[in-house]
């Protein structure tokens, strides 16, 4: 059976590849694409919108694929660099900020960072049971003749991705924020911040140097979709990893009824129209209980790594 991970393998391997033209990237990973088109179950079904893959399957629909292919974060391959090395700040490229193919163009000399999707790699392909929350989000493509595509339509129609312009507009929830004091700024300091029962965490990846994202609503905080995992671990050893806190240890064993929410991070460049800054993951422990998408934008207001005084509002943002 086809998952996405098979893919994000193939994506992982070739974001370390050194292109002799940064502008190559996209069409370089064409080839990629191409591979998995052949794939019985996803014949005329596949597509990729500036380096995301989505694709059309009985389990699976095109926007909740796109959706958890926005989830990408960047992990530094040298844990030790100082500040000084890091990316002050994002230089323009051809690609969007919400699309890996942006930072690999960015970073392709030096390699300072590898790709991850860390809901992939920890958690969908290990839980039996995962169901998703937050199902209200809209997507729309513009082509460059002006016409808006839906997600869904986009599947269906015969232009490439380069048709369209490299941005995407998204009916979502949102609010304004900033990150808290004593949360690194840095690039290269993903952040892991423990809740005060060790039941929960909260994890922070940022695509460049933000100094500035202390400044009150400094930032947009745009939620994506929770996932909610319950059940046994399908992976043979669940339940033997142990994650460690400040105050105390959490075995997997006592945490298979949780929930998992992302929201990318951006900035503002002009009114309505947005860049990515970062992707904020948080794990909550919901014993049993069934949540709402207003009960998770509230419990994301209860956290230790985002701040915000102001109220979720629904918007309509445009992410280049």
């Amino acid at each position: 059976m086809y998952h996405s991970e098979n893919i994000h393998l193939d994506l992982y391997q070739y974001y370390e590849k050194q292109l002799r033209f940064s502008g190559d990237v996209l069409h370089a990973f064409q080839g990629v694409v191409n591979s998995y088109r052949n794939h019985e179950q996803l014949s005329g079904k596949l597509a990729h919108f500036w380096g995301l893959t989505f694709f059309l399957s009985e389990q699976r629909d095109a926007r909740s694929v796109f959706i958890e292919e926005l989830q990408w974060c960047l992990l530094s391959r040298h844990p030790n660099l100082s500040p000084d090395s890091s990316i002050p700040e994002r230089n323009e490229t051809i690609f969007p900020s919400w699309s890996w193919a942006a930072m690999m163009a960015q970073d392709m000399a030096q390699k300072r960072s590898s790709l991850a999707y860390p809901m992939y790699d920890e958690y969908m392909h290990a839980f039996n049971s995962v169901r998703r929350s937050g199902d209200e989000i809209a997507i729309f493509f513009t082509h460059r003749s002006g016409r808006q595509v839906s997600l869904e339509d986009y599947m269906i129609q015969t232009d490439s991705y380069l048709s369209f312009y490299p941005w995407f507009e998204i009916d979502c929830w949102s609010i304004w924020g900033c990150v808290k004091a004593g949360i690194p700024l840095d690039q290269y300091d993903s952040v892991y911040q423990w809740d005060r029962e060790g039941a929960g965490y909260e994890e922070l990846h940022l695509d460049y140097r933000v100094e500035w994202a202390r400044a009150k609503s400094s930032i947009l905080v745009i939620f994506l979709r929770a996932w909610e995992f319950t059940g046994q671990s399908a992976t043979e050893d669940s339940g033997k990893h142990v994650h460690e806190s400040d105050n105390d240890s959490t075995s997997d064993d006592d945490l298979l009824d949780f929930s998992l929410a992302y929201c990318i991070l951006a900035k503002q460049v002009d009114p309505g129209i947005y860049s990515r800054i970062g992707l904020w993951g948080v794990r909550m422990a919901r014993s049993g209980e069934d949540w709402d998408t207003s009960k998770y934008l509230r419990k994301l207001l209860e956290v230790q790594v985002i701040s915000s005084d102001e109220q979720w509002k629904k918007r309509r943002i445009r992410l280049i």
